[in-house]
C-alpha cells in the first residue's frame, strides 16, 4: 500500500491485493503518530510506522508488521 499526499495537503491511499490483484483507492488522514486512516465502508485501514491493521467494527481482521515506512519529504 501506499499514502500519497498532493499541494493542497490531501492524503490517498492506493492498496492492492496480492491474492487476485484488487486495488483500492481511497482518501485517508493523518494522525498524531505519524500514521495515516483510510476507510471504505465499513473497513477502516490504520497504516503506522509499526504496521498495518485493518478492522471491521472495532474487530482486527488483519494486523501486519510494517516492513519498509517513509515518512513524508520535508
Amino acid at each position: 500500500m501506499v499514502i500519497c499526499g498532493d499541494r493542497s495537503g490531501r492524503y490517498g491511499y492506493l492498496g492492492l491485493r496480492l491474492s487476485d490483484h484488487a486495488v483500492l483507492k481511497t482518501s485517508a488522514r493523518s494522525t498524531s503518530t505519524r500514521g495515516f486512516i483510510a476507510q471504505n465502508a465499513s473497513v477502516i485501514y490504520s497504516i503506522s510506522p509499526a504496521e498495518l491493521r485493518v478492522t471491521v467494527g472495532g474487530a482486527v481482521i488483519k494486523q501486519e508488521p510494517m516492513i519498509d515506512y517513509r515518512g513524508p519529504a520535508h
